[in-house]
């Protein structure tokens, strides 16, 4: 129950006049996310890849790693550069061409990006 009030006042935060809808089915994250490159207001972008590599730019610096949905969640365990980063759970959340992505299964910050 707490998981569930967490994702109701996450979704609060996002814009009022968008059409959010979480994304829980793997053919859905599939079709609506994979092999589609996304970027965030500061030039930050990932790409899931259909063979479950993770591609990203962040900070100047290529981050990469492995990808899978579970759960309801889209997992990663990446490298930033050569430093190991901590393996990650997000909610993802559609509206169109837009993504939300919000860490630590839900309950931690949120980042939107935009299809390219």
């Amino acid at each position: 129950m707490k998981f569930l009030y967490t994702i109701i006042f996450g979704l609060m935060a996002l814009p009022a006049s968008a059409e959010w809808q979480q994304i829980f089915d793997q053919s859905i994250f599939d079709a609506q996310v994979v092999e589609t490159p996304f970027e965030d207001s500061a030039g930050n972008w990932f790409l899931f890849n259909s063979d479950g590599s993770l591609s990203r730019g962040s900070g100047g610096k290529d981050l990469t790693g492995t990808g899978w949905f579970d759960k309801g969640f889209a997992c990663f365990d990446r490298k930033l550069g050569k430093e190991r980063l901590p393996l990650d759970c997000v909610v993802v959340l559609t509206d169109g061409d837009k993504l939300v992505t919000v860490r630590n299964q839900g309950k931690g910050r949120q980042t939107q990006y935009m299809r390219q």
